[in-house]
């Protein structure tokens, strides 16, 4: 959820409440024995303190709100307005004698079903001076445009209420437009293990406050229980007070002075910021892989080319060495056949010319003989 604000008055910048430690919410002393209590030892307290958003006074200005006679009194040296101011000054009126009010023009919007509320601030419960001023709880509603102005319950008689630069006086907190609730008493099954449990709680007192057991310096026995029990169900102690986020809208989160002038206050993010890198390194994690996939892709496709390449090339070489040792075979066996027929007519012309010696021969005698 988001709270988006706009101010009228420069230094007026909500934020969320914190828990100041030294300061309001106590000593910076240990849980350990013979320390005195302090307020920011009562892990409820310190979440419910935590839970709103708190107003700090603006001005250098100081007020002191008493009563005296019954009579409520408002002094405080206030001079000219401040540079940028924005409505009446002082900006502090008595409302009648047991109230005062405080103009404050400050605009929330919250989102859909839900308002503020207003309240006093958490350090009103710690502050022994009773100096701490006391805001009438208001509900405003998310479709009124702007907190006109705040009010306060008056000091008791002889007592005085004072707003100081940097000091919280108020706190805001974000709740459901409506109560839609019924209060309606438990089911016998119910109460029945409410109180199963709360008897688990009891019994096991030892294990789940081990080692946090301690006796402040008034004899008063306290561990870590509920701290330690409440652990487990969340991942910090205001982590649902967390979800609500500080943020001045884009146009209209900016303070405007009587001259115009804009003042711009922004709220961090941490969590979004968070959220951001983790996406951008998931991203890159994927961009990654998709390239090394690309590269390992392309390597198969060129070695797969180069294969069908190379056995085309083996197939044209075999053939043509094929081919060439059929025409020389063929070529063998013509001069083979040629040496064979050649053979044959030399042993022919031999014979011929025996047969022919020989008849020539016959006819010498012949004539010898006739002779």
């Amino acid at each position: 959820m988001q709270v988006k604000y706009r101010s009228f008055t420069p230094a007026l910048n909500p934020r969320r409440t914190k828990l100041e430690v030294p300061g309001w919410g106590g000593e910076r002393q240990p849980r350990k024995d013979g320390s005195m209590e302090q307020a920011w030892h009562c892990l409820p307290f310190s979440e419910g303190a935590r839970y709103g958003i708190e107003l700090l006074y603006p001005y250098e200005n100081e007020l002191r709100v008493s009563m005296s006679g019954g009579k409520l009194a408002l002094d405080g040296e206030f001079g000219p307005p401040p540079e940028g101011h924005g409505g009446e000054w002082p900006p502090f009126r008595a409302f009648g004698d047991l109230y005062y009010t405080y103009q404050l023009s400050l605009d929330l919007k919250v989102e859909e079903g839900w308002a503020v509320r207003t309240e006093p601030h958490p350090r009103f419960y710690t502050d022994p001076t009773d100096t701490t001023p006391i805001a009438v709880p208001a509900l405003i509603r998310r479709w009124w445009p702007m907190i006109f102005f705040l009010v306060f319950k008056s000091p008791p008689e002889g007592k005085t209420h004072i707003f100081r630069l940097g000091e919280p006086f108020a706190q805001i907190l974000v709740v459901p437009e409506e109560a839609t609730f019924d209060l309606v008493p438990m089911s016998d099954e119910e109460a029945a293990e409410r109180e199963l449990q709360s008897r688990r709680i009891y019994q096991s007192r030892t294990t789940l406050s081990a080692e946090t057991e301690w006796r402040s310096a008034t004899n008063t026995v306290f561990d870590g229980t509920y701290r330690q029990s409440s652990a487990p169900r969340a991942k910090r102690p205001n982590e649902a007070a967390d979800r609500i986020h500080l943020q001045p809208p884009p146009l209209e989160g900016r303070a405007l002075g009587k001259n115009g002038a804009r003042h711009s206050s922004r709220a961090p993010s941490e969590g979004a910021s968070v959220i951001v890198v983790v996406m951008m390194v998931v991203v890159m994690m994927m961009i990654m892989m998709m390239v090394v996939m690309m590269v390992i892709v392309v390597v198969i496709i060129v070695m797969v080319v180069v294969m069908v390449i190379l056995s085309h090339y083996d197939r044209l070489f075999f053939n043509d060495r094929g081919a060439a040792l059929v025409l020389s075979a063929q070529n063998f066996l013509s001069i083979r056949n040629g040496i064979q027929q050649l053979g044959k007519g030399a042993s022919r012309l031999q014979h011929v010319d025996f047969v022919d010696h020989r008849r020539s021969g016959r006819l010498r005698s012949a004539k010898e003989g006739q002779r």
